[in-house]
Order: structure tokens, then C-alpha cells, then sequence
């Protein structure tokens, strides 16, 4: 029990993928094993598994899951069946596995009671409603899902603010500034990253506060000030790397190539994208991976000399194909539009349009989310 409580005040102080963590939970994994507490394994496997997961460490992740919901439902226990369908959905997620991850975590938010679970945020680190509804938002955005991820986040924040446990906060803003990110609303990414900011500095959060700044930074490059938001994720992706954390770094790769597209270093773009996509190869993290090779083909385009068009269908087309195995529909949305973009130029309006208008109909929500906005408005102009 005491390695259990040390090894979550080293989450909420220095990180999941610290040392320190690592060697709590391991120690206390070792000792219960050791005695055979069915009940106590479960929050020292789950903060063992949470260590794999921010260390990318995905096939470790993918047998703890596997080993935790056999043992949940060996010894069923609505708390044990929860934390164990958390647990696979956020595995899932990561590897791209977006319909075995939804069906795990809606699994897990019906067996939520928020009165019988009030105090999971003690024992797991973050409220167990909390965490579910935030891999929710983002597995229903890349879904395709935009409204219902929307209401999963002021819902994951409503809870985050009534349970009054800071670490939850942290954890509930970190994902939703994230989904501003992802879903390309500067605003949004903007406040939520400047109040996980506040909280992280006040509670001495590391990994949360290193994940606000980059978050931060690409907000402020989005709205015209590139220099200082490209240094700020230099800076929390810097802190982020240096506390082991490998989970998210693909993605917030991608965030400082935009930051450097965006100040006109198109060069330096690619090699950051270069960079991210290297990284989801070597640790299985492959939720970004559509959305990587969409910018790399956007950021082809913008090379100087009319830019390098075939290597950029080739980009957007691949994108494409990553979105449909794994039914990234935003993602797929998002690629074919920057396609039908670039064969729209090329003169080839009947491609662009019949690659574009199924994807752009298969929505039936979201209709004010930038993507479906810039969809419509390429439609139109195909038109």
C-alpha cells in the first residue's frame, strides 16, 4: 500500500514514465504477487501498466490489459471491470484500434457509479470517470464523432471539477487541450492549456506543465506569433522527452512542424515530421500516423520551386488509407480534402470531387468543427 500511494504522488510530481514511478509500482508489484491480494493488484497493475503506456512500451501495455481484464473478470467487481476496460481502451487507442477502443470505454463509463467510485482518484491517480470520458473525447473525434466528443469533454470537466482532486484536473485539461490541438481550434487548445499551465505551476505537476507548453505554443503560433509559440514547444517538448515520456511525442512533433510551417520553414517542417513518423514505427503509437503523412504531403506542397506534387499525392493518398484501417474518419476527411485540394489545382475536378463527396457525407454532425467547414468550403469550389 505504501509503494502503491509513493508511486502515485511520483505520477502527480514527476510523471508516469519516471524512474522513480517505475520503481515504486515494480516494487509494489513484486509484493503483491507475492502475497496474492486480488484486490490490492489492481491499482498496483494499473500504475505499472500506466508507466508502460506513457513510456510507449506497447507490448508490455497489451499484455498488462490482457492480464488485468482476465483477472477482472475473474473476480468480477463493477471497480475492477472499469478499470480494466479503461485500461484496453486506452491501450487500443494508441495502437489505432479506435472501434475495440470505444467498446472498452463505454464499456467502462456504464459501470461508473460516481458515489460508489468517488474515491478511485486516491487509488488510481485520476478519477476513473474522468480518465474514461477523456479517451472517449478522443476516440469519438477520430471517430468521426466531433458533437458527442465535444459533450464527452465539458462532461469529463464538470466531473474533474466536482470530485476536487487536482491531479483529475490535470488530467482532464491536458486531454482537452490536446483536442483543441487535434481538432484544430486554436481558442480552445489556447484556455485550457493556459489553466492546466496555472494548475501544473502551482501543484509542481512536470509532465503536465511540459504538455501545456507545447499545447500552448502551437496555439500561439496558430494566431500569428510564430517565433514565440515555436520556442515554447521547444522548451515543453524538451521537459516532456527529458521525463521518459515517449506517449503524445509523435503528435506534438507535429504540433512544432506546423509552428515551423507557419513561420515559413518548410525544411525544418519536414524533418520534425520525419522525426514524428520514425517514432510511431519504433513505439506502435499509431493514432497520429494519418494525420502525420497528411502534412507531410501539405507541407511538400509548400516548397519553394512549385513544390514536389507527386510525393505529395502519394502522402495524402497514404493518409487516406491509414484513416480507413483504422476508421479515423476525421483523419480521412481531413486528407482527402487537402487531395481534392491539391487535384483541384491540377485541374482534375471530377477526382477531387469523387473522392471528397463520400467521405464529406458520410458525417451527420459537426457541421461547425474547421474540418467540415473547409470540406464544405472545397466542395463548393469543385462545384
Amino acid at each position: 500500500m505504501l509503494q502503491t500511494m509513493l508511486g502515485q504522488a511520483c505520477i502527480a510530481r514527476h510523471g508516469y514514465a519516471a524512474s522513480e514511478t517505475a520503481a515504486a509500482f515494480a516494487r509494489a508489484r513484486d509484493l503483491v504477487e507475492s502475497l496474492g491480494d486480488v484486490p490490492q493488484q489492481f491499482p498496483v497493475l494499473y500504475g505499472f501498466w500506466a508507466v508502460q503506456y506513457v513510456r510507449m512500451a506497447v507490448r508490455e501495455q497489451q499484455n498488462l490489459a490482457r492480464h488485468i481484464l482476465a483477472l477482472a473478470e475473474q473476480h468480477p467487481d463493477p471497480e475492477r471491470l472499469c478499470v480494466a476496460h479503461r485500461i484496453c481502451g486506452a491501450t487500443n487507442e494508441m495502437t489505432g484500434e479506435l472501434p475495440a477502443a470505444r467498446e472498452h470505454l463505454e464499456q467502462a463509463i456504464a459501470l461508473y457509479d460516481p458515489e460508489r467510485h468517488g474515491s478511485t482518484a486516491f487509488t488510481f491517480g485520476q478519477d476513473l470517470g474522468v480518465a474514461v470520458l477523456s479517451h472517449l473525447v478522443w476516440v469519438l473525434w477520430l471517430l468521426g464523432y466531433p458533437d458527442q466528443a465535444s459533450r464527452r469533454q465539458a462532461e469529463a470537466l464538470a466531473l474533474a471539477r466536482r470530485v476536487g482532486h487536482k491531479n483529475t484536473l490535470g488530467f482532464a485539461l491536458m486531454y482537452s487541450a490536446m483536442a483543441g490541438a487535434y481538432g484544430h481550434n486554436a481558442g480552445v487548445a489556447a484556455e485550457h492549456s493556459a489553466s492546466l499551465l496555472e494548475l501544473a505551476r502551482e501543484q509542481k505537476f512536470d509532465l503536465w506543465r511540459a504538455g501545456a507548453t507545447v499545447v500552448k505554443g502551437w496555439a500561439t503560433a496558430r494566431q500569428g506569433h510564430g517565433a514565440v509559440g515555436t520556442a515554447a514547444i521547444e522548451r515543453g517538448l524538451a521537459e516532456w522527452t527529458g521525463s521518459g515520456a515517449e506517449w503524445m511525442r509523435p503528435f506534438f512533433l507535429s504540433l512544432l512542424a506546423d509552428a515551423c510551417a507557419l513561420s515559413g520553414d518548410v525544411l525544418r517542417a519536414l524533418g520534425e515530421l520525419d522525426e514524428a513518423i520514425a517514432a510511431v514505427e519504433r513505439t506502435g503509437q499509431r493514432w497520429p500516423d494519418a494525420e502525420l503523412h497528411r502534412l507531410r504531403g501539405q507541407f511538400l506542397t509548400a516548397l519553394p520551386d512549385c513544390g514536389r506534387p507527386g510525393e505529395a499525392s502519394a502522402a495524402f493518398q497514404s493518409a487516406i488509407q491509414i484513416a480507413r484501417r483504422q476508421s479515423a474518419k476525421s483523419w480521412e476527411l481531413r486528407a482527402a480534402t487537402s487531395l481534392a485540394r491539391l487535384w483541384r489545382d491540377e485541374g482534375k475536378h471530377a477526382d477531387a470531387c469523387n473522392l471528397l463527396v463520400p467521405v464529406y457525407a458520410w458525417f451527420t454532425e459537426g457541421f461547425e468543427t474547421p474540418d467540415l467547414k473547409e470540406a464544405k468550403a472545397m466542395l463548393d469550389t469543385l462545384k
